[in-house]
């Protein structure tokens, strides 16, 4: 099975050139913007035109774990498996799903060792399903960055700001905005995600 796989993190705002010319069907692209906005990026996106209205309605900005700071695209191009060109997939991913999904994509098996010393084992879950169009089975989603923790657990999202901050609960299928906050009204799922 011959296969490239072509990953780009895009740390600039600007996509570059689409990809319009024909691609052999056994190559993977998989294009991830990780530029989030900053506090000083929401100044400047409010007087650019570039400013898209959806990921300014989020809450909060990249740094903080509010769907502002860490909703994404990913884009993946592969006529090979992806039969359905243009259409959206809703299910959350991570940036520790990508490694999990290059081992997949290329049909690789993930090494346990290294020259003799034991490698820690792969973190993230394959996106391949949800190229497919498929239900990506993982228990939950969880992670810290600078005192700043969600856990995403199917719909519910338990995100905090800061190490001493309250969690904050919300159903972001009927609540994407995080406007409600269901911490005190749901005390049972927010200390069952939190244990």
């Amino acid at each position: 099975m011959n296969r490239l796989v072509i990953f780009f993190l895009l740390i600039l705002a600007a996509f570059g050139t689409a990809l319009t010319a024909p691609q052999p069907p056994n190559i993977v692209v998989i294009l991830v913007d990780d530029m989030g906005f900053s506090d000083i990026g929401c100044v400047m996106a409010a007087r650019s035109s570039r400013l898209t209205s959806t990921r300014w309605r989020l809450r909060h900005y990249k740094h903080f774990n509010h769907e502002g700071g860490i909703a994404t695209p990913l884009i993946v191009h592969w006529p090979d498996r992806v039969k359905t060109p243009g259409q959206l997939r809703q299910q959350p991913g991570h940036m520790v799903d990508i490694l999990a999904t290059c081992v997949d994509v290329a049909g690789a098996k993930y090494p346990a060792e290294f020259h003799g010393k034991p490698i820690e084992p792969m973190e993230g879950k394959s996106l391949l399903p949800a190229m497919e169009d498929k239900l990506i089975e993982r228990d939950a989603i969880y992670w810290e960055h600078e005192g700043n923790a969600t856990i995403r657990e199917g719909d519910w999202k338990l995100v905090r700001l800061g190490r001493n901050g309250p969690w904050e609960l919300y159903n972001l299928k009927t609540d994407r905005t995080e406007l409600h906050d269901l911490a005190s009204v749901q005390l049972e799922r927010a200390a069952q995600l939190a244990a």
